[in-house]
């Protein structure tokens, strides 16, 4: 009887209803989780505000792939080469848009509190969703940048969609932080490996 009961209701459910219940869970049980809040922090009306945020996010994430995919170009020679090395499923389908400007979610509540996460829309040089690139036009050919977007790619194929990519993505940026979230720890190290930053020279004396 419990388990029909049960199974009733996850029935009901929604992708967004199943992770709140997961991220709720979390907050009230994981000891790691509740020590990370401290750095950094965030109200309880602030988490409490961030599952009813998510369908929107979803949304505009679905909606900059789509632009990226029809306006954007196929990826060159040498990020098809790092695309093999990470494993890349579908590297045909991946295009890069060039913008003047990473844009932000119409939604300022997303952007005040991803801010209040270290996570700053303004500053980025580039952003993933799905098999789309948006990268500031300034930052166009650095293809170390671009292997870390490629990356994303790489965990938007796992995941399978934008919408079960991003919820994850969301509960990392609250648990850790954006410097220190896995998904960006992942594509740093990754990326670190593939283009390693060049030796330092000593200065000479004279």
């Amino acid at each position: 009887m419990k388990n029909r009961l049960l199974n009733a209701l996850l029935s009901d459910l929604t992708a967004n209803d199943i992770w709140r219940i997961d991220f709720l869970y979390s907050v009230t049980h994981d000891c790691s989780f509740e020590r990370s809040l401290f750095m950094p922090s965030l109200t309880p009306q602030q988490l409490a505000e961030i599952p009813t945020l998510l369908p929107i996010l979803i949304d505009w994430g679905e909606r900059m792939e789509k632009r990226a995919l029809s306006e954007g170009i196929a990826v060159n020679d040498i990020l098809r080469n790092a695309a093999t090395i990470l494993r890349i499923k579908d590297i045909g389908a991946v295009r890069i848009l060039a913008v003047p400007s990473i844009c932000e979610p119409e939604n300022q509540r997303i952007v005040a509190l991803a801010a209040a996460l270290g996570l700053s829309f303004s500053n980025l040089g580039g952003i993933t969703f799905g098999h789309g690139i948006l990268v500031h036009c300034s930052c166009a050919q650095d293809n170390a940048l671009l292997t870390h977007e490629l990356v994303h790619v790489r965990q938007y194929e796992q995941a399978g969609t934008i919408a079960r990519y991003l919820p994850v993505y969301v509960q990392q940026l609250i648990q850790y932080g954006y410097q220190n979230m896995p998904l960006e720890r992942e594509a740093v190290i990754e990326t670190a490996n593939m283009w390693p930053p060049p030796p330092h020279r000593p200065v000479e004396q004279r």
